[in-house]
């Protein structure tokens, strides 16, 4: 009742208020796993993304089924970063991409990522500040800024996937914004082997102690078994 200022029977606040208006990157958070479901299948990740997608507003919509659509391709690739983004791309079941007069956020992002971790910088500083100055950040949980650091980071790192992660800890702010998702696409496009044994034996242990689920008990889950 937003402190008894909404009277019973009067009309609600638009959704678009959500957040102050600035779409946010609060889907990401949950949705990722929907890729899962439908391993191959971006489109249909897509739409079943933003039907279930309660949580964003006005591009953020877009943004989140977009990246889960990448994740759904990420799943059957064979380390294909190109694929991925193209995937990203070109599933648009709702048409942003033939919006005359403005360019789909989502593409104007992705290739700004790209671009600004392709550059020529003489040190990571150097790296972290054109980053920052690029982002046009309000805050740091706006719907473009986890992909944008994500994907500049993974291009700045050459795709080795500990080396982005250690830079994305480094670089800071939104710190699990950015984890989340760039976890998220690691895990997708190669797999558990990234992580060395004795880094996977105590997460699983304490997954087990802390929560009473198995690795292999949230993968019959996705799986549907």
């Amino acid at each position: 009742e937003f402190g008894g200022r909404l009277s019973e029977g009067a009309v609600a606040y638009p959704p678009d208020r959500v957040w102050g208006g600035i779409p946010t990157m609060a889907g990401q958070m949950p949705l990722l796993p929907m890729a899962c479901l439908f391993p191959g299948d971006p489109e249909r990740t897509y739409l079943k993304t933003w039907e279930l997608n309660i949580l964003d507003t006005g591009i953020g919509m877009d943004f989140t089924s977009a990246l889960v659509a990448g994740l759904a391709q990420a799943l059957v690739v064979e380390e294909d970063w190109d694929e991925v983004f193209q995937s990203m791309l070109n599933t648009d079941p709702y048409a942003y991409n033939e919006v005359p007069w403005v360019e789909r956020r989502f593409k104007r992002w992705l290739g700004r990522a790209l671009e600004i971790g392709r550059g020529d910088y003489e040190s990571t500083a150097v790296f972290f500040s054109e980053l920052e100055n690029r982002m046009e950040a309000e805050t740091w949980w706006e719907a473009h800024v986890p992909m944008t650091i994500t994907f500049a980071i993974l291009e700045y790192a050459d795709y080795n996937p500990i080396a982005a992660m250690q830079l994305s800890l480094e670089f800071g702010r939104d710190t699990d914004s950015t984890a989340q998702l760039m976890g998220a696409f690691l895990g997708a496009v190669y797999g558990l082997e990234i992580w060395s044994e004795e880094i996977r034996e105590p997460v699983e242990r304490e997954l087990n102690v802390q929560y009473g689920v198995t690795v292999e008990d949230l993968l019959e889950v996705f799986s549907g078994e």
